[in-house]
């Protein structure tokens, strides 16, 4: 059988189970070499429990790399942004809080919608959760967004199944 293929071509990766908290230090890494204006902002906090999903890795990665520069560009200089993962009985979250310009309840919604930006006059082009959403669907995961108003943040959830068993 043919490996999976995006439509633009590029190989998509095969979901395998894999430790969480192991996969969370490169795109932090890589959100500050990005963001070297606020590398200091970026908080990887420490699980409580070693969470196993099963999921493509380098999608898990690029998604976390989306909301991770989403939240840099939506702090102040000096702001904060957190990284952690939590469990429920069978969901694995893996989020980024921050406690930059946050968004009405109205426009949660908008978060995915292509083109959708707040930040066209700073060259922002609305894709990013876009394909962050397609990416979430395609490896059997979904994004959540909240927030509790402007100004108050926002917090960003990506989905995953918790394996029960440690392979």
């Amino acid at each position: 059988q043919a490996p999976r293929r995006w439509p633009w071509g590029a190989p998509a990766s095969r979901p395998a189970p894999f430790y969480l908290a192991a996969r969370l230090a490169e795109p932090v890494l890589f959100a500050r070499a990005a963001r070297p204006d606020k590398a200091e902002c970026f908080h990887l906090l420490r699980p409580g429990q070693p969470l196993w999903t099963t999921a493509s890795q380098q999608e898990v990665r690029q998604i976390l790399l989306t909301f991770l520069i989403n939240a840099a560009d939506a702090i102040e200089a000096g702001g904060r942004i957190e990284v952690d993962t939590t469990a429920s009985d069978s969901e694995v979250w893996l989020r980024v809080r921050d406690d930059g310009k946050g968004f009405a309840a109205s426009r949660r919604l908008d978060r995915a919608v292509p083109f959708e930006t707040t930040r066209a006059s700073e060259g922002g082009t609305g894709l990013g959760l876009s394909i962050a959403q397609a990416l979430a669907a395609e490896v059997g995961a979904e994004i959540r967004c909240q927030s509790d108003g402007p100004g108050k943040g926002s917090l960003f959830t990506l989905v995953l199944p918790l394996l029960d068993d440690q392979p």
